[in-house]
């Protein structure tokens, strides 16, 4: 096109929506012997350190971070010391206070009572309940069928070992049943204990354990260290299960004082009726974790058997007191060697 002066206009030129950094124009913008400032500060800074490196191995100057830290290592260590023994003195005299007060304490130094002996129980029950419904897919009915409570427990040392029970154990608490007062009067004892006959139809304490092996393990161990002769509830003696249930049956009709057997076939026993569970006096849980640290409470099958039992035999009579003044079986729980 033309302009009323009939000049010719230049070509519009295509300018770029952002530019890049090869449109820019960088033309002037240099200066001799001024870095930018990322790299200016970078160089100086190495620089810095290298003449404090020269001048630290000449020995003109010392290391004055080094010299801070010798000198504030050794107070934090001592700080921290003084602390820790501070608290184990507190800690020593807390415990000594609540012995004071009529507690006993076990051998970790943990103050306990009777009742925070059953406390502690209930709630290992309880966490092995809440996992079988969990496992088991149970209802919200269902899950409330088993509500521990402190009553249902005997008292003991958490950390009583098997071997050590009959000392362990609360003679105040244990009076309602002969066969672990029996026991626990006996422990120290060089002959054999005489244990309180057994009703007909009844085991008095029953023994669970987690498995055949660990029955003939324990049936050993109370021989040996209490005095007491057990007899075995278990899938032992060959045969068929119905002729080993048949033989069992006929041993505990004429009343067995001490009995050690499975969940699963002493479940089996109450439920053809051949143990009445109205004559159990206490019932003793092994803890003996198996070789992958599994215990009576934490293993699925021995659980589901022990839960069984509490639902179908159990719940009515634990902890409970009859007009005639008998006592209900208790649980006892316990760790093993």
């Amino acid at each position: 096109r033309l302009r009323s002066n009939n000049i010719p206009t230049p070509p519009a030129q295509m300018v770029p929506l952002t530019k890049g950094l090869d449109d820019v124009d960088l033309d002037g913008n240099w200066a001799v012997g001024q870095p930018s400032d990322g790299e200016g500060n970078a160089e100086q800074t190495l620089g810095r350190k290298k003449k404090k490196k020269k001048r630290r191995a000449a020995g003109h100057e010392s290391d004055g971070r080094e010299a801070d830290d010798q000198l504030t290592a050794p107070e934090g260590k001592k700080k921290k010391r003084k602390l820790l023994g501070q608290a184990s003195d507190a800690k020593e005299t807390s415990n000594t206070k609540l012995g004071r007060k009529g507690k006993k304490s076990s051998n970790k130094g943990m103050p306990i009572s009777m009742e925070t002996a059953k406390t502690l129980a209930c709630k290992r029950l309880e966490s092995a309940w809440a996992a079988h419904v969990k496992a088991e897919k149970l209802s919200l009915l269902e899950a409330q069928e088993v509500v521990p409570e402190d009553s249902w427990f005997f008292a003991c040392w958490p950390d009583a070992t098997l071997n050590l029970l009959p000392s362990r154990l609360f003679q105040e608490d244990i009076s309602a049943s002969r066969t672990l007062l029996a026991i626990h009067k006996g422990a120290n004892a060089d002959d054999a204990i005489k244990l309180p006959a057994a009703e007909p139809g009844t085991v008095a304490v029953a023994v669970l354990c987690l498995s055949v092996e660990r029955v003939f393990v324990v049936h050993e161990m109370l021989q040996s260290k209490w005095g007491v002769k057990s007899f075995a509830l278990c899938a032992h003696g060959g045969g068929r299960k119905r002729d080993q249930i048949a033989r069992q049956a006929k041993a505990v009709a004429s009343g067995v004082a001490v009995g050690i057997g499975t969940p699963s076939r002493v479940l089996r026993l109450m439920d053809e009726g051949h143990i009445k569970p109205s004559g159990l006096e206490a019932i003793l849980l092994d803890l003996k974790p198996d070789r992958k640290q599994r215990n009576l409470l934490q293993l699925p099958e021995t659980r589901r058997d022990l839960c069984g039992l509490l639902r179908r035999h159990l719940l009515p009579i634990l902890g409970q007191t009859s007009r005639e003044g008998t006592h209900g079986p208790r649980l006892l729980l316990c760790c093993g060697p």
